[in-house]
């Protein structure tokens, strides 16, 4: 079986997961850094598998990453593929877009799609960024307070920096948003060098990856009862969340539109080539190089990015 075909032959298989990572949150009152960095990791490695038969996930958000039914079982998954979409088909990645309608969750997407721009990799990318600070922090200057519209959202996320984004939290963060945001539309995030950026982290505070998370083997119970709650109970429980509660689902309901058709494909793409991603200031990773790569025979200029 060819490498790619034996890729997507992964996702056709169907498996009961576990509890998502926003659940697990409020159960904790919170997730380690250590949790964190694994999840991250995990996380990066799914969406390469993902990216790699072409497409993108387009909502990735805490409700949206779940573990293993297993609690001995170290798996992160990707789940809800409904608003997932093609970038490429055949080596052509598709066209660069805007004025789109948004699709997703705005509290997690990235800054491009928000806008209208249409989705691709480094969308994904960004977006797991956000995901990431708030489950070690449980705040995003745009989630909490009182309830806003998307209007309201889009102002707000339009003039706050990513240093307050990661207050609070280590500067990889913010190191890895930064190169997400400055990667071209068609450019192959290298998934390799930010799973390394969170290594390193783990490495310098003395965290070992032993793939140990918080919910486990403290909550076994709780993971694997977790098929068990009635949706009343779900509900409730999901109610608990102040920052994402009737405000998220209210806007999921406003901003759902039919999913797309295919894309108008335009540019050659090799899902093989491995471009280095690049960041902003080296100093702060210094075995990352600053080195842009984008697909070959794209035409940067003509696409206005």
């Amino acid at each position: 079986m060819p490498k790619l075909l034996e890729r997507r032959a992964r996702f056709l298989v169907i498996e009961q997961v576990g509890r998502s990572l926003l659940d697990l949150r409020l159960d904790l009152k919170g997730f380690s850094l250590k949790t964190v960095l694994m999840i991250a990791i995990k996380t990066l490695t799914a969406l390469e598998d993902l990216h790699s038969c072409g497409y993108v996930h387009h909502d990735i958000k805490p409700d949206n990453l779940a573990i293993a039914m297993q609690a001995a079982n170290p798996r992160v998954y990707l789940i809800d593929l409904g608003l997932s979409m093609p970038f490429c088909s055949e080596h052509l990645h598709c066209a660069y877009s805007e004025g789109n309608e948004f699709q997703g969750t705005p509290f997690f997407c990235s800054l491009n799609t928000l806008n209208g721009i249409r989705a691709s990799r480094r969308d994904d990318a960004e977006a797991l960024g956000y995901v990431l600070v708030y489950l070690l922090t449980g705040k995003l200057p745009w989630v909490s307070g009182p309830r806003r519209s998307m209007r309201d959202i889009r102002q707000v996320r339009s003039r706050i920096g990513l240093q307050e984004v990661c207050a609070g939290v280590d500067l990889e963060f913010q190191t890895y948003l930064e190169a997400c945001q400055s990667l071209r539309f068609d450019e192959k995030p290298n998934y390799s060098l930010f799973r390394q950026l969170f290594s390193s982290l783990a490495k310098r505070k003395s965290i070992i990856i032993d793939w140990k998370y918080d919910w486990s083997p403290a909550f076994p119970a709780k993971i694997e009862s977790s098929c068990k709650f009635s949706s009343s109970e779900h509900t409730t429980k999901r109610s608990a969340h102040k920052h994402l509660s009737a405000n998220m689902k209210e806007l999921d309901m406003e901003t759902l539109i039919p999913h797309p058709g295919t894309a108008t494909l335009t540019h050659s793409f090799a899902p093989e080539e491995d471009s280095l991603t690049p960041l902003l200031d080296p100093s702060r990773f210094p075995c990352f190089r600053r080195k842009f790569g984008c697909c070959p025979g794209t035409q940067v200029e003509k696409l206005g990015i």
